[in-house]
């Protein structure tokens, strides 16, 4: 596949690896790194992303902590298995919803070299990418801060941008909802935790606080199995969701824009 390339602003554009699972999450990142040059290849699990780094050569992983199929500590520790055998170090950031206290030290003991938390906030990401590949260099020249209180500011003013990851969380979103109800109606708390932290980490690139908690509220019923009072938080997650969409779908239409494509004009270098 072939994947756009704009100007870097003077930093060498890149080979990187994201190991995410969440299409909306994929979408946003490789969009972020895109602008500045960047090239994305993504691995929805920590076992493909381990398979994809023993096949080719990246620069940098961005390693979610939680996926199916393998997790991200249990990958990185894979790769620095291999390096020990091949030689060298590559860095890996670690991805994670939950910023708890001790978070960032456990990912560094772990093997990994930076740390990140979700949703993903582009300035961040691209002074972490780059601090770990480029050094101290000033290499943010031309990136403008970034207005969290500001829906499109959260997408770097791109309103294109924004139209793609929000029609990708809108279908997405419709699936997950329909995975958690049918996961409550079963009282399966495994698939209630992950279901629920899945839309977390989507509802969370909107900044959308009240959906986030509703939906770490249950996660943690479903990792608990303690599903009392569970319906009712997915019921005010449903309101909190429907108003989401509501918003998005009003947002898109005051920035309505030409596309080239359904993915921002950056493919997703998806590893299969």
């Amino acid at each position: 596949m072939n994947s756009s390339r704009v100007g870097t602003k003077g930093a060498r554009p890149m080979e990187i690896l994201l190991a995410e699972d969440n299409p909306v999450n994929q979408m946003l990142a490789v969009a972020i790194l895109a602008k500045r040059g960047h090239i994305v290849r993504v691995a929805p699990n920590g076992q493909q992303a381990v398979e994809a780094f023993e096949r080719e050569r990246f620069d940098l992983v961005l390693m979610d902590v939680q996926m199916p199929v393998m997790g991200g500590f249990e990958a990185t520790a894979a790769i620095r298995a291999i390096e020990q055998a091949t030689g060298g170090h590559i860095p890996i950031i670690a991805l994670t919803a939950h910023a708890m206290k001790g978070d960032r030290e456990l990912c560094l003991a772990a093997g990994m070299d930076g740390y990140l938390t979700k949703p993903i906030k582009p300035l961040a990401l691209i002074q972490e990418v780059e601090r770990l590949t480029l050094g101290n260099q000033p290499a943010m020249a031309g990136v403008r801060d970034m207005d969290d209180a500001s829906l499109l500011g959260r997408f770097m003013g791109d309103a294109q941008l924004l139209r793609g990851v929000a029609e990708l969380f809108l279908v997405s979103e419709s699936g997950l909802r329909s995975q958690l109800a049918g996961a409550l109606s079963r009282n399966d708390g495994k698939e209630i935790s992950r279901t629920a932290h899945s839309l977390m980490g989507s509802v969370g690139n909107f900044g959308a606080a009240r959906a986030m908690a509703l939906a770490g509220e249950l996660e943690l019923m479903g990792q608990g199995n303690n599903l009392s009072g569970a319906g009712k938080v997915f019921e005010s997650l449903v309101q909190t969701l429907d108003d989401l969409r509501s918003q998005l779908t009003g947002t898109m239409e005051a920035h309505r824009v030409g596309r080239a494509d359904k993915t921002t004009g950056h493919e997703l270098l998806l590893l299969t």
